[in-house]
């Protein structure tokens, strides 16, 4: 199994298990390693919290763990959500 789809099955794991059998409100998946696209679109599509090796020096830092929940994993480049055009 290539390292892709390793990363997009322990994910796919993560999401089984983290609300079901450990109760989570807000499912976070830590990494130290880079997550793959695949990876990334399995944890937008369920709305998962993603910290991988690019951004736990940020964590380790001091940047709270509550804002790594407005980033948009889904995304390439930036990975900060779109925030939608408001009336």
């Amino acid at each position: 199994m290539g390292t892709v789809l390793l990363v997009a099955f322990a994910i796919q794991t993560f999401n089984g298990t983290a609300r079901a059998e450990h109760g989570a409100d807000v499912p976070v998946f830590v990494a130290s390693c880079v997550v793959t696209k695949p990876g990334r679109d399995v944890a937008a599509r369920h709305h998962l919290t993603l910290i991988d090796v690019n951004q736990l020096g940020f964590w380790s830092g001091g940047t709270t763990l509550s804002a790594f929940l407005d980033l948009d994993i889904g995304r390439s480049g930036t990975h900060r959500r779109l925030y939608p055009d408001r009336d």
